[in-house]
């Protein structure tokens, strides 16, 4: 049996949580707020599988390659606005890899950069 000073911190909290998170919204982009709270999960995940041995199944493995490469194509996209708009997508991130794999390859370092 909860008392009244519990639901009534749960609301102080609920709604500084929203504050915050409308605060958040106005300083940032709403795509760059939602890309962080991506990255959260994520965080979230991996240290839940960590600390508490939690199993992930291959389909979560490969929902959070997908998700990583997601969130670094809009890195990409954010810093080479211009080369995407004039490219494309798929144009402008085979063009950055052959560029970051020649730059690789010129600083003699092996494998994948």
């Amino acid at each position: 049996n909860l008392g009244a000073h519990v639901w009534v911190l749960n609301g102080i909290l609920a709604v500084s949580l929203n504050v915050i998170t409308l605060l958040t919204i106005e300083k940032v982009k709403v795509l760059t707020f939602v890309v962080a709270g991506i990255a959260k999960d994520i965080l979230v995940i991996l240290i839940d599988t960590v600390a508490f041995k939690t199993h992930v199944s291959a389909v979560q493995v490969a929902g959070l390659v997908v998700t990583l490469l997601g969130m670094g194509l809009y890195k990409a996209f954010c810093q080479n606005r211009t080369l995407f708009d004039t490219e494309g997508v798929l144009r402008a991130t085979t063009s950055l890899l052959l560029s970051k794999r020649r730059e690789h390859i010129a600083n003699g370092k092996q494998g994948a950069p």
